[in-house]
């Protein structure tokens, strides 16, 4: 089941060029994130994927997670820098977009 609250945060997120921050399960962690899309994952596209960078302790690393396992999802007033090799076109996205920030 799609978590459509979360992913209209994250695309609002996108639109604003801002960070996220959430708890993701099972660790129960707290990660700050730059997103960059919100795709589905499956042709049914009943599983979604938030795709971006997670600020780690050596910088920013690719990844992507399933809003599902979100929790608390806020929008941060940081913003950051887009990444410049994300690219919409991937295949990775063949199943659809759900929303996207544009292409640096």
């Amino acid at each position: 089941m799609r978590n459509g609250v979360h992913e209209q945060t994250i695309c609002e997120a996108i639109k604003q060029n801002r960070l996220i921050e959430f708890t993701y399960e099972p660790t129960l962690e707290k990660r700050k994130f730059a997103p960059d899309i919100v795709h589905y994952a499956k042709a049914d596209r009943q599983t979604t994927l938030a795709g971006g960078r997670k600020k780690a302790a050596t910088g920013w690393e690719q990844r992507s997670y399933d809003p599902n396992k979100m929790l608390g999802v806020v929008i941060l007033d940081e913003k950051f820098e887009p990444d410049p090799r994300f690219d919409p076109t991937s295949s990775r996205y063949k199943h659809g977009i759900i929303c996207k920030r544009e292409r640096v």
